[in-house]
C-alpha cells in the first residue's frame, strides 16, 4: 500500500471529523484515485463507501444468522462416541462417510445441533446429491444459494472468494450433505479457522479432515431404534433381518408399528422371501422398502413410485398432486418413514427415490403433468410481477406477495425440471421453464444457477433445430450476462443470430447492448427491427423507448418526447409499470432539456413511484440520479442533496452494476457543484465506473464534469452523441 493510500486509510479509521493529516492529498485534487487505489489494495471496494461529503470505511456487515439444519431426526439412538468425537472436531473440518443408509445424514444433523452453541453466525446445510438419482450440485449452484441465503444480492464472478470473505471470522457452521468428490466439496470449504464444516459421503475423500467412518448401530441401539414396537425376541430378529441399518430398522418401524401382533408379522416377513430386489451392499436397507412398499395401499404405492420422479430437493403437497394427477395425501408415506416432511415440503431419500422409480414403471405422463403445473404456475407468478413480459392475460392474477411466495420456494425446482427435460426431454419444456422464471431471476441478480438451467437449454434448443427456442434462450442468457456487468459478452451471444429471426426481443436486447457501448448505428438499426417484427404493446415500447434513447443521445429532444408520450400512452393502456417508468424517465429528461423543471421533476417522481411498486433496486436508482440532477438544475438543491445521498446509500446492494454506479457519482458530481463544493472526486469516481463498464456517453459526462473538453468532444465525435458544455442554458422547446 502507498504512503498516500495509507494517509488516507488511517483517517477514515480516524472517523468523522478526525484530525487526521490530508493536506498531501487534498492538494493534489486527486482523492478520489488514491479511494480507488484503496479499494483495490484492500480487496474489499465497498469497505470504503462514497458519502455524500466525502468517504466512510465500513467493515464488511455480519449477514443475520441463518439456521438451515435440517430438524434433529426423530428417536436418533445411539452413536454418542461418535457425537462426541466429531464435535471435538468442530470448529475444523469432519467428515463422515459410510455406505448408504448406514444414517450419516442423521448423525450430521444431530452433531450440528448439538454444536449449535458454538456457531452463533449460523448453519449452512446442502444436500449436494451426491448419489442421486439427478446430477449433483455444482460447487457454483451451491455458492449461489449460500451467497443468497446470507444476503448477498448480486452475485459477483468469483463466488468462492466472496463467499469466504463474507464467512471470515462468522462463526457459521457449513454442512455439505451427500458429497460426491473432493472436486465438489473444495470450492465450499470457508478456510476459516472460525468456522465449522460438516461434510457426509460415501466415500472417504482425500480432503484435510478428521474423518469417522460408519458401521452398523450395535444390536442393544438397533433394539432400541425399533422399541416403538416392543422388545424380546422377535424385535432382535428384526433388528437383525435389517442388518442394523437405521434406514432399513425406521422404515421396519414405519410398517409395523400399527399391527395388532408384531410378533407374528415379525414370524411373516422372516419367512416370506421378499428378497428379490436385495443388492450389494444395500440389501437389509433394500428388504425393508420391499417390505413396506407391499404394505401401501395400491394408490400409495403408485403416488410413491410418482415421487421418485420428481427432480428437484422437494415438493409441496400441490406438486404431488400435480404428479399424480389429482388431490392426493402424503400422510401414509410419511409415517412409514418413506417421505420425509419439513413444514409444508416434502423430500425423500436418494435410495428411496431410486427404490421409487423402479416401481414406478412409464413415468412420461406424470412428468409432463408435473412440468405443466410448474409451468402454467410460474408463468403465472411472471404475469403478476413482470407484466411487461406476461405470456398470459392479466385477470385472475396473484397478489405480488402469493406470487413471491410461490417462486421462492419453488425456484430451484423449476430450474431442476427444466434441466431435466434439457436432458431427457421433452425438450420443449427446458427453454418454456426457463423463459417463465426469466423476469423474476432477472430482478433478483443473482443469475448463477439460472445460467446452468438456460446454457443446458439452449444447447437443447440447438440439438432439435429449433431456431426460435434459440433466439429466445439466447436473449435470456444475454439478459443475465447483461444484469452481472458483462456487456461485451451479452453481445457476443447474438453471434449468428439473424436481426429478422422473427423474436422481436433479439433486436431489442442487442439493440440495447449496443446502444449502452455506444454503436448508436447498429443500435438505430437494431430498434428499427423491433418495430417491423410485431404489434404487441410491450415489444412497441421497446423499440419506441430505444429510438427515443438514440435521439435523445443525438441532441433530438422534441423527436424522442414525440416516441416517449406513445410509449407512456401504450404502457398505460395496457398497465406495463415498469415500462412505463422507463418512458417517463426519459421522457423527463427532454422537459429538463427545456428547462421545464417542475414536470420533469413530477415525471420523475412518479417514475420513482412506479419503480417501487414493481422495479428492481439498480433501476430505481437509476431514477433517482436523474432527479437528483433535475432537481440541481431547478435549484432545489436540499432536496437534490438528500436524493444523491438515497442513491449513494443504495450503491451496495447493487453489487457489481458499474454503469449505473458511474451514473450516481456523476449525479453527487453535479449536485456538488450546485451546493458550491469540491466535485473532483465524484467525477473522478464516475469516470473510472463508466471505463470499466465499458459505457462512452457516462465516461463523457464524467469528463465534461471534470473539465476535460477534449476528452468529452472526442468522444461526442467518435459515437454521434449531443454534448452540452456545463453552464450553457437549456433549449426552449
Amino acid at each position: 500500500m502507498t504512503g498516500k493510500s495509507r494517509i488516507l486509510l488511517d483517517a477514515l479509521l480516524e472517523g468523522p471529523k478526525s484530525m487526521a493529516e490530508l493536506g498531501e492529498l487534498l492538494d493534489t485534487q486527486y482523492v478520489a484515485t488514491y479511494v480507488l487505489r484503496l479499494r483495490k489494495a484492500l480487496g474489499e471496494p465497498g469497505l470504503v463507501h462514497t458519502t455524500f461529503t466525502g468517504y466512510r470505511l465500513e467493515l464488511p456487515p455480519r449477514p443475520a444468522p441463518v439456521f438451515q439444519l435440517p430438524a434433529p431426526v426423530g428417536g436418533f439412538v445411539g452413536r454418542a462416541d461418535e457425537i462426541s468425537w466429531l464435535s471435538a472436531g468442530l470448529p475444523g473440518t469432519v467428515l463422515i462417510s459410510g455406505p448408504p443408509g448406514i444414517g450419516k445424514t442423521a448423525l450430521a444433523t444431530s452433531v450440528g445441533h448439538e454444536v449449535r452453541s458454538r456457531f452463533p453466525g449460523g448453519q449452512l446445510y446442502v444436500n449436494l446429491r451426491g448419489y442421486s438419482p439427478e446430477p449433483p450440485l455444482s460447487p457454483s449452484v451451491v455458492l449461489s444459494r449460500f451467497l443468497r441465503s446470507l444476503g448477498v444480492e448480486r452475485v459477483p464472478d468469483d463466488l468462492a472468494g466472496e463467499f469466504r470473505k463474507l464467512l471470515r471470522d462468522s462463526r457459521i457452521l457449513v454442512v455439505l450433505d451427500n458429497a460426491a468428490s473432493v472436486e465438489q466439496v473444495t470450492p465450499l470449504l470457508p478456510l476459516d479457522p472460525t468456522c465449522g464444516v460438516l461434510i457426509t459421503s460415501r466415500s472417504s475423500l482425500a480432503l484435510d479432515a478428521a474423518e469417522v467412518r460408519l458401521g452398523t448401530l450395535h444390536p442393544d441401539e438397533a433394539e432400541s431404534l425399533l422399541g416403538s414396537l416392543g422388545s424380546g425376541a422377535p424385535i432382535q430378529r428384526l433388528a437383525e433381518w435389517c442388518g442394523y441399518y437405521p434406514l432399513a430398522l425406521r422404515i421396519a418401524a414405519g410398517n409395523l408399528v400399527d399391527r395388532p401382533d408384531v410378533a407374528a408379522s415379525v414370524d411373516d416377513l422372516l419367512a416370506s422371501d421378499r428378497m428379490a430386489l436385495a443388492v450389494d451392499d444395500d440389501a437389509e436397507v433394500r428388504r425393508t422398502f420391499d417390505l413396506s412398499f407391499a404394505a401401501l395401499s395400491p394408490a400409495d404405492a403408485s403416488l410413491f413410485g410418482l415421487l421418485g420422479a420428481v427432480p428437484g430437493q422437494d415438493f409441496s403437497l400441490d406438486g404431488a398432486a400435480a404428479l399424480a394427477g389429482g388431490p392426493v395425501s402424503l400422510d401414509r408415506l410419511v409415517s412409514a418413514n418413506l417421505v420425509q416432511q419439513a413444514g409444508a415440503r416434502y423430500s425423500m431419500h436418494d435410495l428411496l427415490r431410486e427404490y421409487a422409480l423402479e416401481r414406478a414403471g412409464d413415468v412420461s405422463v406424470a412428468r409432463q403433468r408435473l412440468f405443466s403445473w410448474y409451468l402454467t404456475h410460474a408463468q403465472t407468478v411472471s404475469a403478476a410481477l413482470y407484466p411487461e413480459a406476461a405470456v398470459l392475460p392479466p385477470t385472475g392474477l396473484p397478489s405480488v406477495d402469493a406470487a413471491l411466495t410461490w417462486i421462492n420456494a419453488e425456484r430451484s425446482n423449476v430450474l431442476a425440471a427444466a434441466e431435466d427435460c434439457a436432458r431427457n426431454g421433452p425438450a420443449a419444456w427446458s427453454w418454456q421453464l426457463v423463459d417463465a422464471v426469466g423476469g423474476f431471476f432477472g430482478a433478483q441478480a443473482n443469475g448463477v444457477e439460472y445460467l446452468s438451467a438456460a446454457s443446458l437449454a439452449l444447447a437443447a434448443a440447438r440439438s432439435v433445430g429449433d431456431r426460435a427456442a434459440e433466439a429466445l434462450m439466447v436473449v435470456r442468457i444475454a439478459s443475465a450476462y447483461r444484469n452481472r456487468g458483462e456487456l461485451r459478452r451479452a453481445l457476443d451471444m447474438f453471434d449468428g443470430v439473424p436481426l429478422d429471426c422473427g423474436d422481436p426481443w433479439v433486436p431489442s436486447m442487442r439493440g440495447t447492448l449496443q446502444l449502452e457501448l455506444g454503436d448508436l448505428a447498429a443500435a438505430r438499426e437494431s430498434f428499427n427491427a423491433v418495430l417491423a417484427l410485431g404489434d404487441l404493446p410491450q415489444v412497441r415500447i421497446s423499440g419506441l423507448y430505444g429510438l427515443s434513447t438514440l435521439a435523445v443521445l443525438a441532441g433530438d429532444f422534441t423527436g424522442a418526447a414525440e416516441m416517449l408520450r406513445s410509449g407512456v400512452s401504450l404502457a398505460r393502456a395496457h398497465d406495463l409499470a415498469n415500462l412505463e417508468a422507463t418512458c417517463l424517465t426519459f421522457l423527463a429528461l427532454c422537459h429538463a432539456e427545456w428547462a421545464e423543471h417542475a414536470h420533469a421533476i413530477s415525471l420523475l417522481r412518479r417514475a420513482l413511484e412506479l419503480r417501487g411498486e414493481r422495479g428492481t433496486p439498480h433501476l430505481r436508482t437509476g431514477v433517482l440520479t436523474y432527479l437528483a440532477v433535475v432537481l440541481s438544475q431547478a435549484g432545489h438543491v436540499d432536496e437534490a442533496r438528500s436524493t444523491v445521498t438515497e442513491a449513494l446509500d443504495a450503491l451496495p446492494s447493487l453489487g457489481g452494476a458499474t454503469r449505473i454506479e458511474s451514473m450516481v457519482h456523476h449525479a453527487h458530481g453535479v449536485v456538488l457543484d450546485a451546493l458550491g463544493l469540491e466535485s473532483r472526486a465524484a467525477y473522478s469516481l464516475a469516470l473510472e465506473l463508466a471505463v470499466a463498464a465499458s459505457s462512452p456517453y457516462d465516461e463523457m459526462r464524467a469528463r465534461l464534469g471534470l473539465g476535460d473538453l477534449s476528452g468529452a468532444w472526442t468522444l461526442a465525435a467518435r459515437h454521434g452523441y449531443f454534448i452540452r458544455i456545463p453552464g450553457t442554458a437549456s433549449r426552449e422547446q
